[in-house]
Formats: C-alpha cells, structure tokens, sequence
C-alpha cells in the first residue's frame, strides 16, 4: 500500500526517468546522427566532395580577407581514394571564390567516434589550395571545416579514404632440384591476426587455390611447398575484401624445379633509364624482352634504374615523373616502368632491385621546370658548392648547371632525410626485392663547401676538439661518416618496412690505394666512400664493386675483388663486369667469372644490359643453371649494427639487430672483447617483430670488438652474431 507521499515521490522519480531517458535519446540522435554521417560510403567520385554544414544567416568579421556579404563554397579533395597502407596522401581544399589566410582545419573520426582535429591545413600559393599530407588509418572518415570568427563553420561532407592492406608474397627459394621443398610465406600489415590469405597456383592456363592460411598472432603466414613435376609454378596471394578494407593480391613470383643440385651465387645485370623507349606500348615490350633474355641467360637479379636526376620512372609521393616517359618533368606518362619491370620479373624468376642514383640532383645546362612535386633543385642550400679564395676572403659558390650531373650535398641533413623517405615510400608501395645505390658519394675531393656542410662540420669538430684535448676532426673523416649515414639511415628504413628487401650499393672499384697506383682514383679519398665500413657495420646486405678493369693489366680486376671479399665482414660481394669494355672479347669476361669464383666472390654483376645484346647464349655457357642469389648477406641467425662504426669516445650510440626467428619478450645480450674475455655490456629485448635496440656508452678509445649473443632455449639452440668493429679516434 502507498501513502501520497509515497505516491508524489514515485511519480517524481518517473518524470525523472522520462526526462533522463528524453535526453539521452537525443544525445543517441545527435550521436547516430554524426556516426551516420561518418559511417556513410564515399561518392563515386570521392576525390572532389563540396558542402557545407547547415547555419543560420551569415555573419562576417571584418578582419576575414574578403569583402562582408561574400559568400563561399568550401571544397575538399584528396590526392587519392584508394590506397595501400602507410602510403601518404595529400588532403587539399579550397574556397568559390577563393580566399586565401581562412583557418581550415583538418578532422577525422576513427571507428565511428567523434572527429577529432588533425590539424590546421597551410595555403600554398603554388597550389592555390589549403592542404596537409596525412598517412591515412584504416576505416578513417576525414572532413574539412572553415573555423569563420563570428559565423557558424562550414564543413565538408566526411569523406572516407580506404586503406588497403599490405600484403607480402616470398619464396624461401626460387629454383628448387626436383624431389625437394620450398617455403611460401609472408605477411599482412597492418595486423590481421586470425584472418586467412590464400595461395594461388597456376596449373596450365588455370588459378588453382591450393592453401588457405590462417594469420598468426604477428599477421604472418607460412607453408612448405614440395612440387611434383619439373618446370615452372606461377604463386600469387590473395586477402579478400572485408568491411574496413577492399581486397589486395600480390603479383605472380615463380618457382622453378631443375634437375640437379643447386648453390646459390647471385648473377646481376645493371638496366639503365635509356635501356627502354619511354612511351608505354614501346617500353611495355622492351622491358619483358629484358627480363627475358636475362632469365634465359640464367641471370637473378636485375638492378633496374627508378631514379636518376631527383625524378621518378614510378609513381613517388615525393618527386616528379621523369621526362623521358613523357617529354615533360612532373607529367605522368600514363604507365608505371617500375610496376611493370616488377611484373615482368615475377613471370620470369628474376628478382628486381630498385637502382636509385642517391645524390645526383639534376643534369643538363637548363634547370628543371616547376613541378609538383617541386624538383629538389629548388631547396635553397641543397647543391653541392666549391670554395675559392680572393683578396683575402673566402667564396663558397653552388655547382653551376653543366652538361653533367649537379649533384646535392651529402653533408646537409636535410638532403640525406629527403633520400631516405624517397626510398621508404617506394619500399612501401611497390614489392621490389632490393634497392639499389648509385652515385652514394661525394662528386670529387674539391666538395662540399655548401652552408649547412660548414655548420655541421663546425658543431662536430667542437665537439671533437672537447673530448680530445683540442684536437681537429679531419674534415674528410667527417665527410665520409656523411655518406655513411646515408647508407645506414636507407637501412634501417628499409628494414624497418620490409625486412625482407635487400639492400645493396654500387661501391667505387678501388676503395682505396694500397697498392700506390699511378693515376687511379679511389672511394676513400677522393670520393669520401668509405664502403667496407658498410659491411663492417652490416648496413648493406652486399655490394657491387664497379670493378671495371681487366685481369692482365693495373689496376688488375683479381687484386680489387680479393681486398672487397677479404673485408666483406659476413657479407656478400658481387663484383662488377665491364660487359661494355669486351663486345667482341667475351672470353676475358669468361676468365672473370672463374677467377671471381675461385676468389669467394658470391656473385657478379654485368654492367650493363644492352652491351650485352647478342650474347646472352655465351652468357648461359658460364651459368648453365639458374639458380637464386644467396638469401641474406649475414652468415648468422642474429645480426647486430650500429649507427655508426666510427664514434667518439663518450659518445652514445645505437646498437640494433634481429633475431630471424620469433622470439617476443626474449633477451639479446652486448658483448665486448676485454682482452681475455668477452663481457657483457649491453642488452636488448626483443620486441614482436624479432628487434632489438640498445643503447652503447663507448668507453674508451681504439678497436673495440663487438658482438650479439642470443642464449639457447627449448625450441632452439643458442646463436653469436658476427662481430662488429668500432673504430674509436
């Protein structure tokens, strides 16, 4: 029984309940509604969307940049609406009529949640639009608002960019003896952990699913493959489409199944920008006939030039298409030489290193057009400069525009961070087995005198001189540590990406002089290309000497490549062959073949493809079975690096590596030779793609002897990486 009092105070707290539940269901409105927006599927034409949110009559601020009363249409754009993860893409929007100095800001919303504010997006007056370049996230809804002082904002319809995974297709071995197994494997990024890939096989003119493989807990699959019959099999992946992402395959890698034993040795040939016509029908067809003609010669590995002056024959979120595809820098061509020289390589078992000049920067007495992207010949202090000396004072002018290369300076920290992301992103979004460096050096002895060179050589002979006693940093010590860090920074970014993209470089045939040569320049000292350090610190998985010199006369091809392969440090070395200096002598590069073997080297690279044309069967009499390239450069199961092999004493370095097994959580010990011993002086723990990072204080000056030591478990047993040198001044 209730009292009224009773009764008032249950009908009190029912009116309460209303109104709660009122409220709430129009927050659920407001919410569904916004989620609705968010959640809704991109136009067809996704890359131009216009609107605006509702609001009451305009107001205007009389500080706004245009007159009171105008009005204006905000539009939102994105450079793509489709893309591969961790690809960037560019978000530009403007103004009808347009207006310049508005704050436009950038939102997205993630899994329906509310947006959220990226940042405000900077006006260029090249491109006549707001932009910001962003790497967009998978199941991301972006939007544009116009903040306006005394007006409601104006929005863009949200937008959606979809992200489709990375999907990576290997092969433990390409050429397989017949009666024995190979593995297929690879990964998905970002993480799809419990999801499926599935292995395609062609048999005749048929795709054939053969596997269906789950995902690991690292988004990784794997299946051992033993093949029945002799010949070729064609493999492709496969991960289908699924509501935060559309579907993905990977381009067909081949196996081939010989008869007989197989030892791996690497067999490149260079394939320079002029080897093809630069239209697409052309250029289609004479990059297959390469790819061609190199399997058919038993050839591996084809390094095939994707840059040469700052520009792009593929499509770079940083750098313009190159001119000879099109007759116009910046202009796309309509088709992809990278794409398809890939695509060519898959069909005919060739693995394809992408070949990137690093510091030429243009080439030619005019300067390039304005492009977009801009051409890098335009960032003030980039150039390489000389110095000369009148009345008195000293004059640091830039390289002029000459008939041969311009190139940028290697002692500029910007430069070396813009050839890095220029290669990452390629490794990003093209499945290329290696990248390749060229020209990874300085032009001469008499550069750089460049302003940001002479700022950074001053900080670290400061530095220097504090920690010796007022001693000088030579300054040609401190160039080639630039160059190093070069090569050290594409490493990392590489491995860091895709750990299964080799990195190599193109070394000068002498690294130095130790023979007192007359007349011979060498890397050392006139190029400031210390390359065996490279494979001493382990960041290049091989090299290519350009040893392009003869066995009979100096400097003698057999002396170069023994100093390569005698300081290889655990790496590989593929000498280099002057294909073009024996057109009508193929015997002398017979003779190099044998003696290169005999000598350890474990390859060989042709320089180049079209001196080599009509003698690609005499080519196949040294190579009589095609075989792979060895895997990997390191000689162990655990690698350990550094950032540098040439610190200071006291200075603080990094030491990193991997462990080719997974092995989260586990721990990676740092030992140093004392004398008699080795001792701990580091650890690292792996983390869950099987890397380590450690910091290492350097404790005294001289050699110090360095090496990673993995501890036996239950599922395997113990393993010590190769040793790394620093040499401490």
């Amino acid at each position: 029984m209730t009292t009224p009092l009773g009764r008032k105070a249950t009908f009190f707290v029912a009116g309460l309940l209303c109104a709660l539940l009122l409220a709430f269901a129009g927050v659920s409105s407001a919410v569904d509604a916004t989620t609705s927006t968010a959640r809704q599927e991109p136009p067809s034409q996704a890359t131009s969307l216009t609107g605006e949110a509702a609001a009451p009559a305009l107001t205007f601020d009389p500080e706004l940049p245009f007159e009171a009363g105008v009005d204006a249409t905000l539009v939102a754009q994105s450079s793509a609406t489709t893309i591969t993860a961790t690809q960037p893409v560019t978000i530009t929007a403007y103004t009808t009529p347009a207006l310049t100095n508005l704050a436009v800001y950038l939102q997205a919303s993630r899994n329906g949640r509310t947006f959220g504010k990226v940042g405000r997006m900077p006006y260029s007056s090249g491109m006549r639009r707001y932009w910001m370049r962003v790497k967009p996230a998978s199941n991301t809804y972006y939007r544009v608002v116009w903040a306006r002082p005394g007006a409601s904002s104006k929005v863009t319809p949200a937008f959606r960019i979809y992200v489709r995974p990375r999907l990576r297709l290997y092969l433990s071995s390409y050429t397989v003896p017949w009666g024995r197994k190979t593995t297929i494997f690879g990964n998905v990024y970002p993480s799809h952990a419990g999801k499926y890939v599935e292995i395609h096989i062609k048999s005749g003119s048929t795709w054939r699913l053969m596997y269906k493989l789950r995902l690991n807990k690292y988004s990784k699959y794997a299946v051992v493959f033993k093949p029945r019959l002799k010949g070729y099999y064609p493999i492709r992946a496969y991960f289908g489409p699924e509501w935060d992402h559309p579907a993905n395959s990977t381009g067909t890698r081949t196996i081939r199944v010989v008869q007989g034993a197989v030892n791996p040795e690497g067999r490149g040939v260079w394939v320079t920008r002029w080897s093809y016509r630069g239209t697409k029908a052309g250029g289609t067809e004479d990059i297959y006939r390469i790819m061609r003609n190199a399997s058919e010669a038993n050839m591996n590995i084809v390094y095939f030039q994707v840059r040469g002056t700052a520009d792009a024959y593929y499509k770079s979120n940083y750098e313009p298409w190159a001119k000879r595809l099109s007759g116009t820098l910046g202009k796309d061509p309509g088709w992809d030489p990278l794409q398809t020289a890939i695509d060519a390589a898959r069909r005919n078992g060739i693995k394809l290193h992408a070949w990137i000049n690093a510091f030429t920067m243009w080439s030619g007495t005019t300067a390039p057009p304005v492009t977009s992207p801009l051409h890098i010949y335009y960032n003030p202090g980039w150039k390489v400069a000389s110095r000369y000396k009148r009345d008195g004072k000293w004059y640091f002018p830039d390289q002029r525009l000459n008939s041969s290369y311009i190139w940028a300076s290697p002692g500029n920290s910007a430069v070396r961070n813009h050839i890095r992301n220029v290669i990452v992103d390629l490794v990003s979004n093209y499945e290329v087995d290696g990248v390749h460096l060229d020209r990874i050096r300085y032009p001469g002895p008499q550069y750089s005198w460049d302003y940001a060179s002479r700022e950074a050589y001053g900080r670290a002979n400061a530095a220097y001189g504090a920690a010796h006693n007022g001693a000088t940093l030579p300054r040609s010590v401190w160039q080639r540590r630039q160059v190093s860090a070069m090569v050290s920074s594409v490493y990392q970014g590489v491995k860091e990406t895709n750990p299964e993209v080799q990195v190599s470089a193109a070394a000068w045939g002498i690294y130095t002089n130790r023979w007192k040569w007359p007349g011979v320049s060498d890397g050392l000292r006139d190029y400031y290309q210390d390359s065996q350090s490279w494979t001493a610190a382990g960041v290049v998985d091989f090299l290519a000497p350009m040893t392009f010199w003869d066995l009979d006369h100096i400097p003698r091809w057999s002396t170069l490549v023994s100093d390569f392969v005698s300081h290889r440090s655990g790496r590989q070395i593929y000498p280099g062959i002057a294909a073009y200096m024996y057109r009508s002598n193929f015997n002398e590069i017979r003779r190099e073949i044998a003696a290169g073997r005999n000598l350890g080297a474990a390859g060989f690279s042709f320089f180049d493809y079209t001196t080599l044309s009509g003698r690609w069967t005499s080519l196949a009499g040294s190579f009589p079975l095609m075989v792979d390239p060895p895997r990997r450069g390191a000689e162990t199961d655990i690698s350990l690096e550094s950032t540098t092999t040439t610190p200071s004493l006291g200075e603080t370095i990094a030491l990193q590596g991997t462990v080719l097994a997974e092995h989260e959580g586990k721990t990676v010990r740092i030992t140093m030779y004392e004398g008699t011993r080795w001792a701990q002086v580091a650890s690292g723990t792996l983390d869950r793609w099987s890397r380590y990072e450690t910091a290492f204080t350097v404790p005294r000056s001289g050699s110090l002897r360095l090496r990673a030591v993995f501890a036996g478990d239950a599922d395997h047993a113990g393993s010590v990486s190769r040793e790394l040198v620093l040499n401490v001044p």
